[in-house]
């Protein structure tokens, strides 16, 4: 057996923590479709979906909460970029997901935590943004939706 490459064994970290923010946040076991979207990440950041799936959004949400947690860059936006259509689900849903997770939070913690999730912001108008966004996880869109490229070739 070869050994990993650092590539490969930076991939299989992020699947790992993926699987455990999941699991400590939601506390339950992720389900293979959001198991789906962690080990494509960071190759792949949403999902295609045209319906209110609250399974597909946590993982999407998990992937947000990586990003502002794990990456390096430590004072850049997260951006979850979803249709307006479904904007006032998707901010409810996210609302309790956050207030879920500060519950569990010590006390001494939640500052911290509170600052890093005031870095998480919401896009909606993606068509106007010609570039890939830097730090971002996207859920609602579907296939027929008018997408820039960076977007559309990263949703499962």
């Amino acid at each position: 057996m070869k050994p990993k490459t650092r590539v490969e064994s930076t991939v299989a970290s992020a699947y790992d923590r993926l699987r455990g923010w999941h699991a400590w946040t939601f506390k339950e076991n992720p389900t293979d479709t959001q198991l789906d979207l962690y080990k494509e990440f960071p190759d792949f950041k949403g999902f295609l979906e045209d319906e209110q799936n609250p399974e597909k959004l946590r993982a999407v949400f998990v992937v947000c909460l990586y990003q502002l947690f794990m990456d390096n860059a430590q004072s850049e936006r997260v951006y979850l970029v979803v249709p307006p259509k479904i904007k006032s689900w998707v901010e409810d849903e996210l609302r309790e997901y956050i207030r879920s997770l500060l519950k569990h939070l010590p006390v001494d913690k939640r500052e911290q935590y509170l600052q890093r999730i005031k870095l998480f912001g919401f896009m909606y108008r993606v068509h106007q943004e010609p570039e890939e966004l830097k730090r971002w996880a996207a859920y609602g869109f579907t296939s027929s939706d008018l997408l820039p490229a960076w977007l559309r070739g990263k949703l499962l």
